[in-house]
């Protein structure tokens, strides 16, 4: 199972490393970690409190409003977890306020079922400190829903933007 989640990783700091100049493909990334708070009975056995981590990576000029985003989060905790990778639209409110939605593919595994991939999906609002350049800290919630009842939840996490 770290197999997906180094791809995931892999694939999104390539595609920010390889930004031709001048054409604003990807304008920027950042990192985030957290807590996880399964809403499903048979998820907060596996625990109440799971770690997450995330990656985004900003894609091409706005299309009107909206920036294009790919993003992964891994989440885990006593063998259950969920690779989500996704692709989300963030609508700006203001100069720091943010809202996002997207879906995409995730790679599950809850203990008691064969690992599987199956659709995923995210809404999330978050806020940031600093909205000029690169070191701009951020706070985040975020709903994952998934296939599997014992993945889906919320996320409060932090993170930075480089």
């Amino acid at each position: 199972m770290k197999l997906p989640i180094l791809v995931s990783s892999l694939l999104i700091a390539g595609s920010a490393s390889a930004q031709l100049p001048g054409l604003g493909l990807i304008s920027s990334s950042g990192a985030r970690i957290g807590f996880f708070f399964p809403s499903n009975d048979q998820g907060k056995a596996l625990g109440k409190q799971w770690t997450v981590i995330g990656f985004d990576t900003r894609l091409g000029p706005k299309i009107g409003p909206v920036e294009l985003e790919a993003s992964v989060d891994y989440y885990e905790r006593n063998g259950g977890r969920n690779v989500a990778t996704l692709l989300n639209g963030r609508f700006r409110i203001g100069k720091s306020l943010s809202l996002s939605a997207g879906t995409g593919v995730g790679f599950e595994r809850v203990p008691g079922v064969t690992s599987r991939t199956s659709s995923n999906s995210q809404i999330s609002a978050r806020y940031e400190f600093s909205t000029t350049g690169v070191g701009g800290l951020f706070f985040e919630a975020r709903y994952y829903a998934s296939r599997a009842k014992q993945l889906q939840g919320v996320g409060f996490l932090v993170g930075i933007r480089f």
